[in-house]
């Protein structure tokens, strides 16, 4: 059966080596570790966003890494990712998430594509991630650890034609991308047999959330009246049953990473409910094919 990790980014409650025994005891095969400038204040509740311990900080990255891994190593559990917060644009921040993932015997990172609104130069942008990710490709051949982009509204890169566009006619074993359906149902949808088909080789990560577009009263920067709210896993716009089923129909057999930016009540509760739901999903994926 495929494997699933968590992305720390969806677990604020817990420092790192706190969370590592909970995901084991709930039954993830790995972990997906946030690599940010962290914001954590104990005398406020935990956020997503704005105060989220299960990070390692930029500032001292290196030796956060190298604790994590004994206590990684401790329960058996391996670092399937680094979700690093880093753009195209930063050499240096580039060069530590690359240290880190070797640390913590990973396979990549994610480098993320520019951000794009109103007055942005896309031409300019594209030829930017391009440059940065041939360089990557050199990097990885050097290093051993891949870049990948991650499929993202409200980037450059928000379908997966777009993301071709940086990457085409690289070496797949080189970089790749991350496949992130819930975005991609806030905007850029296009057919999701054609988006595992388009990215064929390059497609080496999934991240699992769910999410659907609502009618605002306002217009937005993209100049419509719509709004992307995160929404529970089962409720969107993604069958993930079906969604699961063509990706181990085109051969996909990479981890599958859970992004549930819902609800922060019951935390064990909800690492154990989300790890059995998505365990459901792919058990019936299984057993359609």
């Amino acid at each position: 059966m495929s494997q699933i990790c968590l992305t720390t980014a969806c677990a604020p409650w817990f420092a790192l080596p706190d969370l590592v025994p909970r995901l084991k005891q709930a039954g993830y095969d790995g972990i997906e570790v946030g690599l940010n400038d962290r914001k954590w204040d104990p005398a406020k509740s935990p956020d997503f966003w704005g105060n989220n311990q299960a990070m390692l900080d930029w500032s001292q990255a290196q030796d956060e890494a190298a604790q994590l891994r004994q206590v990684l190593d401790q329960h058996g559990l391996p670092c399937a990712a680094i979700a690093s917060y880093v753009q195209t644009d930063d050499i240096d921040r580039i060069a530590v998430a690359v240290e880190v993932a070797r640390i913590l015997g990973c396979e990549f990172i994610r480098v993320r594509v520019p951000w794009y609104g109103p007055g942005c130069d896309y031409r300019s942008l594209l030829e930017q991630a391009r440059t940065t990710y041939r360089d990557l490709a050199q990097i990885s051949q050097e290093t051993g650890v891949d870049s990948l982009i991650e499929i993202h509204d409200n980037s450059i890169c928000p379908t997966a034609s777009a993301a071709m566009r940086v990457l085409e006619g690289l070496d797949p074993s080189l970089v790749g991308v991350i496949f992130d359906p819930g975005n991609y149902a806030r905007e850029g949808f296009e057919s999701l047999p054609m988006v595992i088909d388009l990215l064929g080789p390059y497609l080496r990560h999934v991240h699992v959330k769910n999410g659907r577009v609502a009618m605002s009263e306002t217009t937005n920067s993209k100049g419509i009246r719509s709004e992307g709210p995160n929404c529970d896993l089962a409720d969107g716009l993604i069958d993930w049953p079906q969604l699961i089923t063509w990706l181990q129909g085109a051969g996909y057999d990479g981890w599958y990473s859970l992004e549930n930016f819902r609800g922060l009540e019951s935390p064990d509760r909800r690492l154990q409910e989300d790890a059995n739901w998505l365990r459901t999903q792919l058990t019936q994926a299984t057993e359609a094919v």
